[in-house]
């Protein structure tokens, strides 16, 4: 899943089971404004290996600077990410 326009973050998931699909799409939707595009491709994480195991939904950041020397990202970004989290759990165990 990813998303990105003007000031908003881009946001990157790996999915490997869809249990928990709608509860992160509509907290991305929420906090962001933007439908998440669902991608199993890009990066490589150790979720690609359990996702066949058991339930996976990977997301965080993803920026030009990754896993260099000065990685950064900027502050908004991740506090909107923050925010994703927290609406994702609230959603999560709103439904229990």
């Amino acid at each position: 899943m990813s998303t990105s326009t003007g000031t908003q973050p881009q946001v990157g998931v790996v999915m490997g089971s869809d249990s928990d699909l709608p509860t992160m799409q509509a907290a991305v939707e929420a906090e962001t404004g933007q439908t998440p595009k669902l991608s199993t491709t890009g990066g490589t994480s150790d979720a690609r290996f359990i996702k066949d195991h058991c339930p996976v939904i990977e997301m965080g950041l993803v920026n030009a600077t990754i896993h260099q020397v000065d990685e950064r990202v900027p502050t908004t970004d991740l506090e909107a990410l923050t925010r994703i989290y927290h609406r994702f759990l609230t959603l999560f165990f709103a439904r229990t």
